[in-house]
């Protein structure tokens, strides 16, 4: 059903970039197209990180006739999500959508390389006990078959000082482009 559905569909997933895509799809986030597995941490109130029990599964893909990257992301528990990245080659950054339903939450980042680095940056609004905070989110350490993850936080409006709440190591399940 999955398959017939993706195939009904080609514009939805692609197997590798478009012809015309930028280069920097396929040098940027398309290097985590693939299925990862990722193991979670997460601070704890003295500041040490403690291992979230279970393994994500993430799955990045071209999308949007190759002109784009989605990801579904699939914690053990809790909400499933999806991105929507997008590049703007006359700005050199990408633009990001996040969604999450079952916690009805819709954000917005942008993202740009630094260094060997992808970080994104964005601000999320209050929800439950999580107060409105600026929010950057780092991919690195990217090799062929692994990369790291972090969540920082910082007060809302600034952009620093930040602090790591969350991060994951990742693990390719099964990487369809080279990380190189």
């Amino acid at each position: 059903m999955q398959a017939a559905f993706a195939g009904g569909f080609p514009a939805l997933f692609a197997s590798e970039p478009a012809d015309d895509a930028a280069p920097e799809v396929r040098e940027q986030f398309g290097r985590l197209v693939g299925r990862w597995s990722c193991q979670g941490e997460s601070v704890q109130p003295d500041g040490t990180f403690k291992e979230t029990p279970g393994r994500s599964r993430w799955t990045f893909f071209y999308t949007l006739g190759g002109q784009a990257i989605g990801d579904i992301y699939e914690p053990p528990t809790g909400a499933v999500g999806i991105n929507l990245r997008v590049y703007d080659p006359d700005k050199g950054t990408w633009t990001l959508a996040w969604t999450t339903p079952t916690l009805r939450r819709y954000e917005h980042f942008e993202a740009r390389q630094e260094g060997e680095t992808l970080v994104m940056r964005g601000d999320i609004a209050a929800k439950g006990a999580v107060p409105d905070h600026r929010a950057k989110i780092v991919f690195f350490e990217m090799a062929k078959g692994t990369f790291e993850w972090r969540y920082e936080g910082a007060k809302a409006g600034s952009d620093g000082p930040w602090q790591v709440i969350s991060k994951m190591h990742c693990e390719a399940a099964e990487v369809t482009v080279s990380a190189g």
